[in-house]
């Protein structure tokens, strides 16, 4: 008895168990089913591909989508338009889409490329869709067919393998000017040569279908017609860009390159044989007005004779206008040169102020003359001596306090200087304003050129044909500073200072001291400093001054004696001392002239897009 209690209790207790997995089973169901049903999904892909006579072909693809319960904008349709042909080609599909329609309310599209693929989203980014909605996208591709010995054919991956959701079912419908003499199919992921479910040619007309493509699997349709029935049918290929490529020596390129550069080698030759500069010549002049002009001619910049030696500057030329007219260039020399000629004529006194082992200082003290001044010195001395101080009744300025404000000064000095040479008649123009034309010609050229090369470097073989453009602006820009030229005038000027500076560097060497014109070493000093020969100078003229003699225009900062000038250097204390003092003057110059120069995306908020394909 107690056992047959036992067996119905553990009866029941079966029982008990597999009705509870019975019905957590019937519970599960419809969870299940909800779950499969909202997920997204493409329930019915039809395309439609009519072969044209020209050789391309017209694809109308209608796409049934189910968002199920998301909400989304819209869908991307994904086409690739480039492939890997060879080692040097790829092949282009160029596509024109035609039209796009949809279901949904307001339906907006846009077609986007990447190189290698177009995405055409189609949707409203200001509205969002659940549920089912078909889209229609219609679209012309060239260059789709493939041309063989017995037959063109058409291979084209209809589906595409972009989409990431499930396809319930794909159709392809594909037709031609004459009927379809073979079909085929491949269904799968990329590559795959699994055949489709279905291939039929039916009146002429072949008939793809599959069911139940995964994510990223496409079907491709593969159909051929009798040859000759289609315009030039074979594949659009572009070459790959490469720098062998881009900069290859051809007969195009390297000719008009050559040419160019032929062009700008005979220009420098006849500007190095002919010369920048104009000079007097020889042969008879002319008459203008009746007053007699002298015949001019080109300098030829080779084989130019070396001066003869002058022992004196030419007449009414001040040492700040023959460094600029030597070389074109207000520079810092020259303004240093100007400070001590005005120094030298009695309008200034230097007086060394510091003596710290290498530290010096010089103090500049401004006297009472001031007439006879041009106006680049009257700008340069008024600049040097704007808000100073008084020290014994003189108006004084250190070399290391002159502030910023100096900068402007010394700039108008120097654009009056520039104006000076040129109204002067010694250049053709201002030469800063020559050279600054110049300079943004060679920039001009330059740029083109090197524009024109990445221009020419990425579509085509020519990439050699503007470098000499860009070679020209670069040599442009580095020969501007000799572009000013000189006119007769200031060539015959420039050659007398040349000749000049020859005697200061060498010709005075071993004369004795000029009778009465002991202060013709002061007067040349500022010359020497704008040729840059203030030390040859000073050793060459060492010898020749008084050994116990202070100029009243520089006051040194250790008195002078009869030993003073022998024991120190060869050249003396006070020559030593004018030689430190033009360095720093032109290094602070230089410094303060510097200084006051300049596959499905959510792209909108709600919702994103929804598919791909390819």
């Amino acid at each position: 008895m107690e056992r047959s209690i036992r067996f119905l209790l553990a009866g029941a207790a079966v029982s008990c168990a597999l009705a509870a997995v019975v019905l957590a089973a019937i519970l599960a169901a419809p969870s299940r089913a909800s779950a499969q049903d909202n997920a997204e999904r493409i329930t019915g892909y039809d395309a439609r591909i009519v072969i044209q006579h020209n050789g391309s072909i017209l694809v109308t693809e209608q796409i049934t989508y189910d968002f199920g319960t998301d909400q989304r904008h819209g869908i991307f349709r994904v086409i690739p338009i480039q492939f890997r042909y060879n080692g040097r080609y790829d092949r282009i599909y160029p596509v024109d889409v035609r039209s796009v329609w949809s279901d949904t309310p307001n339906p907006e599209y846009s077609v986007d490329s990447n190189g290698s693929s177009i995405s055409i989203k189609i949707g409203n980014p200001d509205q969002t869709v659940t549920g089912v909605h078909w889209y229609q996208i219609t679209y012309l591709v060239r260059g789709s067919l493939n041309a063989f010995a017995d037959h063109d054919e058409l291979y084209w991956n209809a589906v595409g393998n972009h989409w990431d959701v499930p396809i319930g079912r794909a159709t392809v419908r594909v037709s031609a000017p004459v009927a379809v003499s073979r079909a085929a199919c491949f269904a799968g992921p990329a590559g795959s040569t699994a055949a489709c479910q279905h291939a039929a040619i039916t009146n002429g007309v072949a008939s793809f279908s599959q069911n139940g493509l995964g994510l990223r699997e496409g079907l491709t349709v593969v159909v051929a017609i009798p040859k000759g029935v289609v315009a030039a049918p074979g594949p659009i290929l572009r070459e790959r860009w490469s720098l062998q490529r881009a900069f290859a020596l051809t007969p195009v390129s390297g000719g008009v390159s050559g040419g160019l550069l032929a062009i700008l080698v005979i220009l420098g030759v006849v500007v190095l044989v002919r010369g920048r500069d104009r000079r007097y010549s020889m042969s008879a002049g002319h008459v203008v007005d009746g007053t007699p002009v002298p015949a001019e001619e080109a300098v030829p910049l080779s084989g130019r004779d070396e001066p003869a030696m002058e022992s004196a500057p030419p007449e009414d030329v001040r040492p700040g206008q023959a460094g600029t007219l030597l070389d074109g260039v207000a520079n810092p020399r020259d303004v240093t040169g100007t400070i001590v000629d005005l120094a030298v004529r009695g309008y200034l006194r230097i007086e060394e102020a510091a003596l710290h082992q290498t530290l010096r200082d010089w103090r500049l003290v401004r006297l009472t003359k001031t007439d006879g001044l041009m106006d680049y010195e009257q700008l340069l001395l008024d600049g040097l001596f704007q808000d100073v101080g008084i020290d014994q009744g003189e108006p004084s300025t250190l070399l290391s306090e002159l502030g910023p404000a100096f900068a402007g000064s010394l700039k108008q000095a120097q654009d009056a200087l520039y104006t000076d040479v040129a109204k002067r008649g010694w250049f053709t123009g201002r030469p800063d304003r020559v050279r600054r034309r110049w300079f943004i010609i060679g920039c001009a050229l330059f740029v083109t050129g090197a524009a024109a090369m990445v221009a020419a470097a990425a579509v085509s073989h020519l990439g050699l044909v503007p470098i000499p453009l860009a070679l020209a602006g670069l040599v442009l820009i580095g020969c501007a500073r000799w572009m000013p030229v000189r006119t007769a005038k200031g060539t015959d000027l420039a050659r007398r200072l040349l000749g000049f500076r020859r005697y200061l560097t060498t010709g005075a060497a071993g004369q004795t001291r000029p009778a009465g014109q002991v202060e013709l070493l002061d007067d040349y000093l500022p010359y020497a400093i704008v040729f840059g020969c203030t030390k040859q100078w000073a050793d060459v003229t060492a010898a020749l001054a008084d050994a116990d003699r202070a100029p009243s225009w520089y006051q040194a900062g250790e008195p002078f004696s009869p030993g003073t000038l022998s024991s120190l250097s060869r050249s003396g204390y006070y020559f030593s001392s004018m030689h430190h003092f033009t360095t720093n003057t032109s290094n602070w110059i230089a410094s303060h002239a510097a200084s006051s120069g300049g596959s499905g995306s959510s792209g909108f908020s709600g919702g994103g897009f929804s598919g791909g394909g390819g």
